[in-house]
């Protein structure tokens, strides 16, 4: 969120679209006063925004970039990530544990850490470079392709006799 803020201040470039139901109400109370004092960058959808179906992936599809820098190196498998995979919407990430099942530089990009400034350069290298962004939407849904329902469907029926 900081790193949007800033980065517009010196130039509108960025909108960010926060979807989800964040971890408490303090968080969810401070998201939206967030939202209130950058309307013009920041768009709150909270919970009503549900992943997962037909709706949702096209939707997802209108994005850009699907920003995903978690601090927790045991992240399992982010849903996030495979909706936008799906989506077609790259993803900037860190290196969370298992993120090289999932995605790697043909369907995203990269932080080395959390560190604002970091963030900033990445976010500013990807809207320079808008070339590598639509490359990367390209493929994206070739690479979700291992999380679809006949992919899932014949890997249980391989491993659990389903």
């Amino acid at each position: 969120i900081s790193s949007v803020i800033r980065l517009n201040n010196q130039r509108r470039r960025f909108v960010l679209t926060i979807a989800g139901k964040p971890s408490s109400d303090a968080i969810d109370e401070e998201i939206k006063q967030i939202q209130k004092d950058n309307p013009e960058s920041i768009v709150y959808l909270g919970s009503s925004f549900s992943s997962g179906n037909k709706d949702s992936f096209e939707r997802l599809s209108t994005f850009d970039l699907n920003v995903f820098p978690t601090r927790y190196f045991h992240e399992c498998v982010p849903g996030s990530v495979i909706d936008n995979l799906m989506a077609g919407v790259p993803t900037l990430s860190t290196k969370f544990f298992g993120y090289q099942d999932m995605i790697d530089e043909t369907c995203a990009f990269f932080l080395e850490n959390t560190d604002p400034s970091t963030i900033d350069e990445t976010l500013d290298f990807i809207y320079k470079n808008q070339r590598s962004l639509f490359e990367k939407r390209a493929l994206c849904k070739e690479k979700s392709s291992k999380y679809s329902e006949k992919v899932f469907i014949s890997f249980l029926k391989e491993n659990f006799n389903f």
